[in-house]
């Protein structure tokens, strides 16, 4: 009995030491999580055999909110990956509130910016596509 409680202490100490960076896949913390699994394995005498292959990433240079009525002030965002992008002058709208895209709550015109409570579903995404300027979460 006592080993599976040290069995199960181990997983978990690797398991805090995986949550310590976000593993995103091309990410350092993605990198750091191979290196730990690797040396792991390694340690426990298994042969371990890095093999390459492709993916798709992305990169978020700079994410930026800013409400400007009543009063201009910044509001402290984060993108989320695979979103598209703004432009460099970004966009402006009317902010609307739409759940999830919920058809009930979507607007029939275009232009504004929508605010989600969680992010839509697909066919949230599709009722939003070209019609939102904006989507904040």
């Amino acid at each position: 009995m006592l080993g599976l409680f040290s069995e199960a202490g181990y997983a978990y100490s690797v398991a805090v030491r995986l949550a310590d960076h976000p593993r995103f896949t091309g990410s350092m913390g993605e990198a750091l999580a191979r290196e730990l699994v690797a040396g792991e394995l390694s340690s426990m005498g298994y042969e371990v055999r890095l093999e390459g292959f492709r993916v798709k990433v992305f990169e978020i240079l700079r994410a930026e909110l800013e409400v400007l009525e009543p009063r201009r002030r910044p509001v402290p965002c984060s993108g989320v990956g695979f979103s598209g992008e703004t432009g460099e002058d970004g966009v402006e709208g009317e902010l609307v509130y739409v759940e999830r895209g919920d058809a009930a709550l979507v607007p029939a015109g275009s232009g504004w910016v929508g605010l989600a409570s969680a992010r839509p579903d697909k066919e949230g995404w599709r009722r939003l596509a070209g019609r939102a300027a904006g989507l904040v979460i």
